[in-house]
């Protein structure tokens, strides 16, 4: 830095020149995102500036959980909090998420008005996005305001409640209301309802486009039915036996569904556009029918469409004991498989189904650990070639394995038919969890290789 600067940066100290006062409003509103609430309302005493910034921030953000063990600074926030609502009124806000913990409060009939008064005023300041997140009381029931149904500005709403005894009500009145009315993206996470999810969705969220219901307890039968709905993901429902959903521009499905009931179960599923299918099924009980059948006239109604699949080995297993494989999938590109017991048909099976999959360029096998799909499976672009007269594996061009087992052998034969095999193979990527295992695979892949392109990458987890 050269003297002339330090000289001038000097004078600046020296003359007190606020220089966050002339930066721009989106600028100024980026740096009060990064502070703690407390902070802000410090800040919205400091200047007429300052105070338009604190009121007028895109994003709000409420949240009692550094203060959940001070009965003071609770009361002082939440007095604040209703400040600045009141002087918010008619400004466009995009997000607001709200953490708040009803378990801990000192005065729980008290902040559970002022969080619903909150919700209301979600009405008056046509919040796009908000975010709920409540630790209810045991045994207490949580009724959302019938002001929130009437939002036609809300967008996305997520909902989590972490003490599932409690319940999430909605009001009887809303039948008479469109309700939701521009809502596309709706998420719930340990949820105990009175309603009908599926009735909810089917009646008043006609704009709804993307669904995920997590952790949903208390609920055997869900019935969707929506023109509009475009991904839908249930996962670790566990009381679920009954899925019926019927959407026609449905592009993305995920089920990781867990079952505990000895009762039977159900899917029904009509969804001719899917292209990115998500099927981890888990069950102590068997269901009775098997869903394997579901999987079949499933996966037969879409073929054609699919191009991203995620199926458990078990699942596949039973498809080709079933006769079912090869299934024809002209167009998958992407492929994951959840390795649950790590057979010893592993590669029969796998291999068996992908002589079904002419066009397939991506595979991962490994633990069910998340959600790959997220909102959608993203394939990486590697290129594609025409397969016609061409083998089965002729595109393929990324593979990952995980080792599973403690030995890993039978992962350690899928990697070396994939070596074999692959002729246009780029990259593999080996995952192990402990150095004995690297060991053992570096010696397993030094043999010849179809594809003389070929990356053998180890990585360990």
């Amino acid at each position: 830095m050269s003297c002339r600067n330090m000289e001038t940066r000097s004078k600046s100290r020296r003359a007190g020149i606020d220089r966050f006062s002339s930066l721009p409003d989106i600028v100024a509103h980026k740096v009060v995102s990064f502070l703690e609430m407390e902070d802000i309302s410090r800040l919205s005493v400091v200047s007429k500036r300052c105070r338009q910034l604190c009121i007028s921030a895109p994003s709000l953000s409420f949240d009692v959980i550094p203060y959940r063990t001070d009965a003071r600074k609770r009361a002082q926030l939440m007095n604040y909090l209703e400040r600045l609502l009141i002087l918010r009124k008619g400004m466009d806000t995009q997000d607001c998420h709200i953490r708040w913990c009803l378990e801990s409060s000192f005065n729980f009939a008290e902040e559970e008005y002022r969080v619903l008064s909150w919700l209301h005023n979600a009405l008056v300041c046509d919040f796009r996005r908000l975010d709920l997140d409540v630790n209810l009381k045991s045994g207490s029931d949580f009724v959302l305001p019938f002001s929130l149904f009437c939002s036609k500005s809300l967008e996305s709403l997520t909902m989590t409640f972490t003490n599932r005894t409690g319940i999430l009500k909605i009001p009887s009145s809303i039948g008479g209301t469109s309700g939701f009315s521009s809502l596309k993206c709706l998420k719930m996470t340990s949820v105990r309802i009175n309603n009908s999810i599926g009735e909810l969705v089917s009646s008043y969220c006609k704009s709804l486009e993307q669904l995920f219901l997590h952790d949903i307890r208390g609920i055997e039968s869900i019935t969707i039915n929506s023109s509009s709905l475009k991904v839908l993901i249930v996962q670790f429902t566990y009381d679920l036996v009954h899925l019926h959903v019927s959407a026609k521009e449905l592009a993305h499905l995920g089920l990781y569904w867990s079952f505990n009931s000895p009762n039977i179960c159900e899917l029904d599923l009509s969804a001719l556009k899917l292209e990115n299918l998500a099927y981890v099924v888990k069950h102590s009980t068997e269901p009775k029918p098997s869903f394997d059948k579901y999987l079949v006239h499933l996966l037969r109604d879409v073929a054609a469409n699919i191009k991203g699949l995620i199926l458990t080995d078990y699942s596949m297993l039973e498809l080709f004991k079933l006769g079912c494989l090869p299934i024809l999938l002209p167009n998958l590109e992407l492929f994951y498989t959840f390795i649950v017991h790590a057979r010893n048909d592993l590669v029969p099976t796998v291999a068996s189904f992908l002589k079904g999959t002419p066009k397939l360029h991506g595979l991962y096998v490994g633990k069910c650990r998340k959600n790959p799909m997220g909102s959608g499976m993203k394939m990486r672009s590697v290129g594609r070639r025409e397969s016609q007269g061409v083998s089965f594996l002729q595109n393929l061009k990324l593979v990952n394995i995980e080792l599973i087992t403690s030995q890993g052998w039978n992962e350690l034969k899928l990697i070396k038919y994939f070596l074999k095999t692959a002729e246009d193979l780029e990259r593999m990527t080996v995952l192990y969890s402990t150095p004995s295992l690297s060991k053992v695979v570096r010696k397993t892949v030094q043999h010849e290789k179809a594809s003389s392109n070929a990356i053998v990458e180890f990585r360990r987890l």
